[in-house]
Order: structure tokens, then sequence, then C-alpha cells
């Protein structure tokens, strides 16, 4: 049966709260999913119906060998292009090796590397026989460096005379075959660039890569954009794009009309688009494809999961699910411009939601899932989904997004109809354009979802580790300018538009961006690395180079309660910014020594506050693992605490915070197991501190093993660890296998 794509073949058709980003939660907490309805789609698009697994879409992986498997679609023999991204465990590929996987017509293109130099990322292609309703498992090595030879050039790609063009009516059209071989340069005297080759994303033997822009008909906002790749035996593979979205362009506002693309003179799309400000929309509908100017699609595929994992790159989850999986039956597989999808209806609404983490639902399904073909689309209709939101300030002085260095003052203009929700000042007075016409879907930074990151680690499109971007570059943009250490990118949890979930996921859209970002993409890297080296610093400095809190809490930005003589947090929204830091670790940003020394010390600082609580019952000075999961703790003595100074007050200890918390101490029970809030739902406080500990032990935080097999020996612990299988997300595991 045929797989389902992503990307990839020519088929066309919680949080445990609400609440503003800057105001303190009044939430009730939700224990189940909400998964609310799409409205009425943009486009009319037919209907793509999801197929039946095959019996070979899951993928059976061996540990500790990065692996691929493709999926046919022609007969035996016959050669069809592919390609995919990898993600690779640090060492695994020493820094001098090539790669190879036993085909002749292979190519590896490393985009990034780890400290060590050894491959991180790389985006592999080429061309193999695997006959319909097969499939055929390639395992990556070390191999020869690759000699230098004969690259797939764009002079090839413009003799191909392949046609593309993208319209919308009534604002102009850009035709692809203009662009090819014409570099864009910046006009400084119209302070725009002119249409043509942005970048080169891959170069190589076997297929090659570019992406090319053009505005519409000389328009100030609106572009069209076309990331092609070229394969040597002359295969095409397109992604088109609309774009309304620059920095400081005067007048930013909705345009409402006709979006087509046409490929070889064949329509490919047509459908009615109102394109709100900063927002941007693929030209697809149905299946999320690119597509292919040959009649016959490129080569489906499936990562080896269990590897993915294990490179550190995206989290390690408990679960397993299956093909008949009420998991992967849930998940969006078909696009339209403006889609919702699985996006919730309103950013920031109160209770669980299966976007929040440090990955989504849709990004998990396809891990725990072992490479389902629905699930992996589901990863790149959410990928190009992200398109609805407002995140898409592309800095017209270098098409890019915006460099940090480059904007210490701007902020975004606090308007009606901006879709970013608590935004800061600037003590500059400096604002990027009021925005007017139709209203975007609502960005609100304490409540975002990952966007388009695991899309790029699955697919290789560079369209979406510009999503990461443009993420990571909103989150900067709405803090005020003062509060976020103006080009240092502070993301600290108590000041600005910000709180203690927000800062941790920003921090988790940060490295992430850090991450996807090309080595060859330097400056604008390098942006991202440093302002993670300045939130290092900014931490470190106040809670590891002056003595705090003893038990690795950060300042939050509200007391939870007043006048009681206890400053109550919610504990949660502290595991929330625990794991981020601990998944910073994890991705080995390029940072210097010294930096991470910080890091490192700063980690085991703060993952007290989730080893603390997962204590021994019965010792007076401890707090009771069974009562781990508060909606808050009492973290200190006082409604007026000093966390500036580090000169609190601060409970003695573990113990104390217990009896203070809960108005008992800490005594063995008989009837002792995991309890309260909400246990045993997945989606609960329980579910939110697993990524938490699961860090704390990967990073070997003293006593976080102990705490972790406390937890896990609990009698009771199964019935939680079972629901993960439905709702992955929080089931995060160490990956150290404990």
């Amino acid at each position: 049966m045929k797989r389902l794509s992503a990307l990839g073949t020519a088929t066309i058709a919680g949080c445990g709260g609400g609440g503003a980003d800057g105001a303190v939660s009044s939430d009730t907490p939700v224990a189940a999913a909400l998964e609310p309805p799409d409205p009425a789609p943009l486009v009319a698009a037919a209907p793509v119906p999801v197929p039946a697994p095959d019996p070979g879409s899951i993928l059976a992986p061996a540990a500790g060998v990065p692996q691929f498997t493709l999926y046919g679609g022609a007969g035996e023999g016959v050669l069809l292009p592919f390609c995919l991204g990898q993600a690779f465990k640090q060492g695994e590929i020493s820094k001098d090796a090539g790669i190879s996987c036993g085909l002749a017509d292979f190519q590896a293109s490393v985009l990034n590397r780890w400290p060590d130099g050894s491959p991180k990322f790389a985006v592999l292609a080429g061309r193999a026989g695997v006959a319909a309703g097969a499939s055929k498992t390639f395992r990556l090595a070390a191999a020869a460096a690759q000699a230098a030879g004969s690259v797939v050039t764009e002079a090839q790609l413009k003799q191909s005379g392949v046609s593309a063009t993208l319209e919308f009516a009534p604002f102009g059209s850009v035709d692809l075959q203009s662009l090819i071989g014409v570099a864009s340069t910046f006009d400084n005297a119209k302070k725009r660039w002119s249409a043509g080759r942005v970048r080169q994303g891959i170069s190589g033997p076997q297929m090659s890569s570019w992406t090319y822009f053009s505005p519409l008909a000389n328009h100030p906002h609106l572009a069209a954009w076309f990331e092609v790749r070229y394969w040597a035996n002359g295969q095409v593979q397109i992604l088109p794009w609309l774009e309304n979205g620059y920095l400081n362009v005067a007048g930013p506002t909705s345009y409402a009309g006709t979006l087509a693309f046409t490929l070889n003179g064949a329509s490919r799309f047509s459908g009615a688009v109102t394109l709100p400000h900063h927002c941007r929309t693929a030209a697809i509908g149905g299946a999320a494809t690119a597509y292919w100017a040959d009649s016959t699609p490129g080569l489906q595929y499936g990562h080896d999961t269990a590897y993915l994992q294990q490179t550190g790159l995206v989290p390690t989850y408990l679960s397993k699910a299956g093909a008949a999986s009420t998991l992967l039956a849930r998940q969006k597989t078909s696009f339209s411009p403006l889609i919702q999808a699985n996006f919730p209806a309103g950013m920031g609404t109160a209770g669980y939601h299966p976007s929040i983490g440090l990955l989504p639902e849709w990004d998990v399904a396809y891990l725990v899932g072992n490479a389902d073909a629905r699930a992996q689309a589901a990863v790149v209709v959410h990928g190009l989904a992200a398109g609805r939101y407002p995140l898409h300030y592309r800095d017209e002085t270098t098409n890019q997004p915006l460099r940090f260095a480059s904007y210490p003052d701007l902020c975004l203009s606090a308007t009606a109809n901006l879709g970013v929700q608590s935004t800061g000042s600037s003590t500059a007075n400096s604002y990027t354009p009021a925005t007017t016409g139709a209203v975007p879907a609502t960005w609100t930074s304490s409540h975002h979802p990952s966007v388009g990151y695991l899309a790029y680690l699955v697919t290789g499109w560079f369209y979406f580790a510009e999503e990461v971007q443009f993420a990571a570059t909103l989150n900067y943009l709405k803090q005020t300018n003062v509060a976020r250490g103006k080009a240092k990118g502070l993301l600290l949890p108590d000041v600005g538009a910000n709180t203690t979930r927000g800062a941790a996921w920003a921090l988790r859209t940060l490295v992430q961006a850090a991450t996807v970002t090309p080595d060859a993409q330097e400056a604008l890297r390098n942006e991202f690395v440093g302002s993670v080296a300045s939130n290092v610093d900014d931490y470190h400095q106040k809670y590891v180079a002056q003595a705090n809190n003893p038990q690795g809490i950060c300042k939050p930005y509200s007391d939870y309660t007043s006048g009681d003589n206890k400053f109550f947090h919610a504990m949660w929204m502290e595991d929330f910014l625990t794991a981020a830091w601990g998944y910073a670790i994890s991705l080995r940003l390029p940072l210097s020594d010294a930096v991470r020394g910080k890091l490192d010390a700063f980690f085991q600082w703060k993952a007290q506050n989730i080893v603390g609580r997962l204590g021994r019952p019965g010792i007076e000075t401890e707090y009771n693992f069974n009562d781990a999961a508060q909606y808050t703790v009492a973290v200190a003595p006082s409604d007026s605490v000093d966390f500036a100074t580090g000169k609190g007050p601060w409970y003695p200890d573990w113990g104390a915070i217990y009896a203070a918390t809960l108005g008992k101490s800490n005594v063995v029970l008989a009837s002792d197991q995991l309890r309260g809030a909400y246990f045993p739902e997945v989606t609960s406080y329980w579910g939110n501190l697993q990524p938490a500990i699961a860090y704390a032990v990967d990073h070997g935080v003293p006593g976080a093993t102990q705490a972790y097999m406390r937890m896990t020996g609990a009698k009771n612990w199964p019935q939680f660890a079972a629901g993960c299988d439905s709702n992955p997300v929080w089931g995060v595991r160490p990956a150290i296998g404990v």
C-alpha cells in the first residue's frame, strides 16, 4: 500500500495553566486534552485519504546504528531520487570522514557539526531502486572523504527549462526561470533586495539546492519564494511559498487574493487566501508535499527514530505507539493555507494542550511511532501551518531573520491586530511599524510550541529551519529592550513580557534555532549562540556565582499567595525551565569552554528543585516524593523574598518546604504511592516534571538517579507509564536508560 508522503512525493490534491504572558495565572488545572476543531479551510481541497499503515512502515531500528528506510514507488531497478535530513550522535562519524550507505548514487551534505567536529546534521540525497510496495533500509557508516569532483550546477538547472510560476492575483506573479542564475543583491538606493538567488543550500554531485526570491511586481510587502532541489539526472523538486513580512517596511497589513502555483504548464494549486501581516503560506493544498516536475515522484522515506532520540537533538520518550494507536490516528495530515491543524484555537488557553512541551504531540508521534507515515505527514503539515502566526519579521536589509546585534532597542509595536500577546516597550522609542488589516492567529510566548524544528531535522527543507529562526527572533522582539539586556536577548522568568514558563519555552526555541542554523550561516548562528551564552552568564551570575536559593529555584514573576508569610510558586513552571536548560546541554551548542562550564554548574544548581522534591519518605529534612507534583510549592518563608542578592530568607531544607506546602510532616504511611495533581493523568503536573528529572539524570546531578528510581519504583507508577503511549508529550525518560 502506498505510504502517505510528507514533502517528498508528487501527490497534489501543557501546559498546566493559561493566562497572559506577564500576569499571575488564575488557572483551573485541566487534565483532559483540548483539541478544538479547525475553522473552515480557506482553500477548498479534495480530501486526502489516510492509508492504513504498511507492515513495512514501522522501522525495526538497530540500536546505535544510524539508518534510514526508502519505500518503493516504481518497478524494480528504476532509480528514483530521494532527499531527507539525518541527525548523528556526537562522534558517530569522525570529522575527517565521509558518509556512505552502500548506494552508488548517494551524497551526504554535512550542514552542522558537533564541538568535536563530527557531523551533527546532514542532508542525504541520491537515487535508489526500490520496487513498488517494497522497502529497503540503508545503514550509514564512515567512509573515505568524498573526492572533489563535479557538482550539480545552477546552470544545469537553468538548462533543464523547468517552468514554475507563483501568482497572487491581483498583485502579480513571479516566474522561477527568470530568477535562476541571477544573484539577489541589495539595492542601497531602493533599500531592498533584487529578485534572484538568495542562497545555495546544498552543493553535491547527486543533488544541489537553491532558494530564490522576488517581490511581487515591486510590491513593498508581498514576495514569492521557491526552494528548489535539482538532481544530476534532471529531476526537480520545488517548495513554493508566499510571504508577507518585513521588519521595518512601513504599512504592514493583510492582503486578499487568489494564490496559484503552476509547474511546467500544469496547475498544481489554486485557492483564495487572505494573508495577514508577518505571515506566510506554502502554495499547497491537500497532501503536504513539495512538487516534482517529473511525472514520477521521488522515493518516500522513514528514519530510525530510536537512533534519532539517541542523538540528543530531541528528548528520549517512554512510549511506543503502534500503528493502530489513537495518537497516530488523530494527527492532521492534510494542508491548506493558514490551516489551524492541531494548533490550539487560542494559544494561551488554560489547561493541557498537545502543542505544549519540549516538542509538540505531532513531533513526538513521529518519534514514538517509529516514523509512521501519518506522523511524518503531520510533522510537515504543522511545520507549514506555523506560517499562520505573525512570526515572520524578515530583515529587509539582509533578507534573513534579524540579528540581535543589529537591533538592540527595537521592539514590537503594540497594535490591536498585532497577533502577539504581552509585548514589551523600548526605552529608545524604537518600534516596528504599526500593523493593520486582518488579525493573524495569536502567538503567546508563554504557551508557544516548537515550530519547524523536527520538520527540518526530518526533511532537510531550509524553509523549516527559517521557521525556527523566525520564532526565536519574534520572542526577542516582544521583550522590553532593557529587560532582555538589549542585544543579549535575555529570557528571564521575572521581568519583561515573560513568566517562568514563557522564559522556558522561549529558551527552548532559542537553542533549537542555534541548533538548526547551518554552520555556513555563521553570522546568524553566532547571534543565537551568543544569546544562549549571555543567558548562561546571567543565570550563573545570579544563582551560582553568589549564594542564592538552596533549592535551585529561580526568581518567579509572582507570589501565588500573599499575606501568609509564604512565597508560593507554580513549581510545574520551574520544571519547564529545568527541562529547557537540561535540553540545552544535550544539544551541545558551540559554546566556549568557559560558558559550557558555567552552564553545567548552573544546571547542577537548578536541577536541585526536581531532585529535592523526589526525596525519601520519613526523613524529616527531605520532601516526600509521593507528593512531588503539587500545583504550587512554598519556596520561601516570606512574602518579600530577596532573589537579587540571594539573601532570601530561605527554608533550611526540603523537609521544611514539604511541611509549609502540605501542612504536615514527612512520615511513612502504608498507603504511600504517587498521589495528587491528577495522578495518573500523563497530561498533569506529574507529566510536567518528567523532562526535568530525566535531564537531571542524564547530566549527572547528585541524587537524580536515586530520585528517578524512587518515582518509577512506586507501586502505581505503571499506571502513569501506560498512559504515555496515547499521550506521550510529557513521557520523557533519561537517555542513559535508567
